[in-house]
């Protein structure tokens, strides 16, 4: 039994869970945490939690038996509209803030991300109070990302279906209006409400964000509750920082009252409300982001309309032989880049190295403002073409991140990392044709680029075009087999070939929902 443990022996098993999870059991909580892994024990194919710890001793975990160690670790307390309080700030004064700077800028864009989402209350709550608050919803391009590292509470989110339980301390309008009854006590979300967020696996203490290849970047808003009190302090940190590194300048973070001094010593604001403190990236209140230019496009958005519409030419593998070379005149309307050769060598690193420093920390407009201070958009690198791009993307200017994207592939049209870059903006903004086609240029440029096999795969399985993405995550496999663990993969903004493998490995096992 799991009394029968020694101290000893929990606290290895203690250590080896903060390795994997983050989450941190001191001394006290070690008997909690012994009946919580004998609990997992069964579910995992062991005796007992003494056989676990063996186990985890000597072996990797699948992504899958992580999620499920979290899942009997954690206590997933969730329901509709939960804390009400912080609703009701959402509601009266972020959200209209936000909005009405979106407005004015002409950019109709909102990105929330439900960080720990469990089984779906959370995001489902965020899409039916937007629903509720824009009349003109259908002209705005919303993204509302819930992940989670337990995979069958993804599942459950993703089915939609739910008991009395979920509905605890909801309003009582709640189930008539976005709810269709199944039996007596089962509730099935509208469609038009699931559609609007996005389900994905992701661990906040081991993967990798944020970044435009898991769309966990120019976040408006990230709910985080109820998580950062199970982490170790360093690892705490880690996962802020990378919030603020995910946020747009002015962007949210939302967390419990009981993970306040996580954040004490944070890079974020603490904004009191009646009954609440939320956590600003920047002082004074949400900052319009720059507007898009409007475009046209015969691109088709996320999703297709039924999967038989997209072409097969634009998924064959053989398809790459028929590509042409690129051409200088291939991007229209965007002046040739002279790169100057009056800075000597070491003079470009310094500045670009000052630049991708400011980039790592999450300021993307210091970015923007250190490289064009110290020269023209004429004078920037490629490398630094790309870093402006990147910051633009991040920060949620699309059309101007594109802009320096397009420049960057005018000064080197053979570059395929810069084709991969462009494929990742242009999925952000639904032209996913666009991005396809972008991404089949970068392998005509290079058939091993991994990352462009993984992004093709990770469209495909998106759309549900399940053999396209598994003949594309093969290939990405196979090439990723040439790295060592460690290696960095190129134009993956740190990610190394073992976390790629393992993003790969997960995606190929879990059904993915997107909103259309």
């Amino acid at each position: 039994m799991a009394n029968a443990i020694s101290d000893s022996l929990l606290s290895q098993l203690s250590r080896r869970i903060a390795d994997l999870t983050g989450m941190h059991f001191p001394q006290a909580k070690w008997r909690d945490l012994a009946r919580a892994v004998e609990t997992a024990a069964a579910e995992l194919g062991f005796q007992n939690a003494e056989a676990v710890l063996k186990w985890l001793e000597t072996s990797t975990p699948t992504k899958e038996q992580i999620g499920i160690l979290a899942s009997h670790l954690t206590v997933g307390e969730t329901y509709f509209f939960r804390d009400q309080k912080s609703f009701e700030i959402l509601e009266q004064y972020i959200l209209p803030a936000l909005l009405e700077s979106r407005r004015a800028s002409g950019q109709k864009r909102l990105r929330i991300w439900s960080a720990a989402c469990a089984s779906g209350e959370e995001p489902y709550s965020l899409a039916i109070l937007l629903k509720r608050m824009l009349p003109d919803l259908q002209d705005w391009h919303i993204t509302i990302l819930a992940t989670d590292i337990n995979q069958r509470a993804l599942q459950k989110a993703m089915d939609g279906n739910y008991s009395e339980w979920s509905f605890r301390d909801a309003p009582p309008w709640l189930k008539e209006r976005y709810f269709n009854q199944r039996g007596s006590n089962r509730y099935e979300i509208l469609k038009e409400i699931q559609q609007m967020v996005t389900f994905d696996y992701l661990n906040l203490t081991e993967d990798f964000y944020p970044a435009l290849l898991n769309q966990t970047n120019a976040m408006d808003v990230i709910f985080c509750r109820n998580v950062l009190i199970y982490f170790v302090a360093d690892q705490a940190g880690s996962v802020i920082h990378k919030f603020y590194r995910a946020l747009t300048d002015g962007g949210w973070l939302i967390t419990s009252p009981m993970e306040s001094a996580h954040l004490l010593n944070s890079e974020f604001k603490a904004v009191s409300f009646e009954g609440a403190t939320f956590y600003q990236k920047a002082s004074g209140s949400p900052k319009p982001s720059q507007a898009e230019e409007p475009f046209t496009t015969t691109s088709t958005p996320f999703p297709p309309q039924t999967p038989a519409e997209m072409s097969e030419s634009l998924w064959s593998y053989d398809s790459l032989s028929g590509l042409e070379p690129p051409r200088a005149d291939e991007t229209t309307e965007v002046p040739a880049v002279q790169v100057e050769e009056s800075l000597s060598g070491e003079a470009e690193q310094d500045r670009y190295g000052a630049a991708r420093s400011l980039y790592e920390q999450g300021r993307y407009a210091e970015v923007k403002a250190n490289l064009l201070n110290a020269s023209s958009p004429d004078d920037c690198t490629v490398q630094e073409l790309a870093l402006l791009a990147r910051s633009a993307a991040n920060e949620g200017n699309l059309a101007e991140a594109l802009e320096w994207c397009e420049q960057a592939i005018v000064a080197d049209k053979f570059d395929a990392g810069l084709r991969y870059l462009r494929a990742t903006i242009l999925q952000e903004q639904e032209r996913v044709d666009d991005a396809i086609a972008s991404l089949k240029r970068a392998l005509y440029l290079n058939q091993h680029f991994a990352l462009a096999h993984f992004a093709l795969g990770g469209i495909a399985r998106r759309l549900g075009r399940t053999k396209e993405a598994a003949k594309y995550f093969h290939n990405a496999l196979g090439l990723l087999r040439d790295y060592h663990a460690d290696d960095p993969v190129p134009e993956a903004e740190g990610l190394t070939a073992a976390g790629l493998i393992q993003l790969i490995q997960t995606m190929s096992q879990t059904a993915t929902h997107r909103g259309g």
